[in-house]
């Protein structure tokens, strides 16, 4: 609800304060409000605002009590929001696997100290605590508020992730920010790359080497290769990053004789490999 500032409540109760009944103690005057007709604009009709009396206790006193006491509804008034204050998060952001859209898509509103939507215009642009955000994330509000729509995080480390949102005036440049509540990022979609490993000797040591095929063009980029051994509970990644090279393949190699599990992804994370295991 958009509340009547101080200014207006005062010139509303600039009327005798105090009325006397002809049997009863004095009773004083009240100005009830009604709820508001909000509009899209964000402006708001006030259109049953009411100057009463009530008793000791409150309740108001019905005019019939009062032969000289007049009362009087006015003429609408008009109310709109006050300056912007804060940006709020009223959609948050929900998680999605690395490179897929994010569902929910965030939306932000931005507001003055009452809580009103602010419709003055302003873009607000979203971005990742880590990772790459692609899609639109920079957008114009309408009617005080900026609705994502495609929204989706890459990363190399699934977890737990943030954004912030930041809203700046349209040509005066000043603005605010906010941040999102927690959303979590999982590995991404795998892909039906070719892989195949061997076992073979790595600098004169007991090692393995893989070769693989993505499924998607990434001639030019390098993969990363994560792995874990038998009695590990997460993966972690290589230190070597394999070139795909103009044939479309990469090679992989390193030192163990251990067996090893292991899957293959882009630097963004939004692809990778099925997960293959070498044995002993």
């Amino acid at each position: 609800m958009i509340g009547l500032s101080l200014a207006v409540v005062a010139a509303l109760i600039a009327v005798p304060g105090v009325a006397q009944s002809n049997t009863g103690p004095p009773v004083a005057l009240q100005v009830f409000v009604g709820p508001p007709s909000e509009h899209r604009s964000g402006a708001a009709f006030f259109p049953d605002i009411i100057v009463a009396a009530v008793d000791a206790q409150g309740n108001q006193v019905p005019a019939t009590s009062f032969p000289n006491l007049f009362m009087t509804t006015t003429e609408p008034i008009l109310i709109t929001p006050g300056v912007p204050q804060e940006l709020v998060v009223t959609t948050q952001p929900g998680g999605a696997r690395s490179g897929e859209l994010l569902d929910p898509q965030p939306t932000v509103v931005l507001q003055d100290s009452a809580g009103n939507r602010v419709t003055d215009p302003y873009t607000v642009e979203a971005i990742p605590s880590d990772g790459q955000l692609l899609g639109t994330t920079r957008i114009p509000t309408q009617d005080g508020t900026a609705s994502f729509r495609d929204l989706r995080l890459t990363t190399t480390r699934p977890g737990s992730y943030r954004l912030v949102f930041v809203a700046t005036a349209v040509g005066s440049g000043g603005g605010f920010d906010t941040f999102s509540d927690g959303f979590v990022i999982s590995s991404g979609t795998p892909q039906d790359w070719a892989l195949q490993g061997t076992r073979t000797t790595v600098r004169g040591k007991k090692g393995i080497r893989v070769t693989g095929t993505p499924s998607i063009d990434l001639i030019g980029q390098r993969v990363v290769p994560y792995y874990k051994f038998p009695g590990q509970s997460s993966v972690r990644p290589g230190a070597s990053r394999p070139l795909v090279t103009s044939t479309g393949e990469f090679r992989y190699q390193r030192r163990t004789g251990k067996k090893i599990y292991l899957y293959f992804a882009t630097e963004d994370g939004s692809a990778r490999s099925e997960r293959i295991t070498i044995r002993r």
